[in-house]
């Protein structure tokens, strides 16, 4: 087989373990694939530095802004995100993934990511992946 397509199927490999991952955190702690993708988008935001307010996530998960207003009360109700007054404009609301929203998704993805090996030697074509959700 063509190195590149090695490549690609372990790349798939890793996909598919990490969807049946999330499937299972979502179906263990009643969060839906939009919930969960929300709290994603918004952690990946605050790594980049991006203020995350209702109307990026909306267009982020490619949803209009009733759907996103549900979603967000569904999130914040839940304890997993907090609204806040954005600092330089206090009419602007500002999102965040809460402490409690984080211990739970290391509680459950820490040990999976501990298990997990990505070894790379020389080329992509020797690349070694192997993850078993918890």
């Amino acid at each position: 087989m063509d190195p590149r397509h090695r490549l690609v199927h372990r790349l798939r490999d890793i996909t598919l373990a990490f969807d049946a991952a999330i499937t299972e955190f979502g179906r263990t702690n009643d969060l839906g694939p939009r919930d969960i993708r929300a709290i994603i988008a918004l952690l990946d935001a605050e790594r980049a530095g991006t203020v995350a307010t209702p109307g990026w996530l909306a267009t982020r998960l490619a949803v209009n802004s009733a759907s996103c207003t549900a979603l967000v009360d569904r999130l914040v109700a839940a304890g997993h995100v907090a609204r806040g007054a954005l600092a330089g404009d206090r009419r602007k609301v500002a999102l965040t993934v809460t402490p409690e929203a984080r211990a739970l998704g290391e509680r459950f993805f820490h040990p999976s990511w501990h298990r997990s090996r990505l070894q790379h030697k020389s080329s992509p074509s020797r690349m070694r992946c192997s993850w078993t959700p918890s």
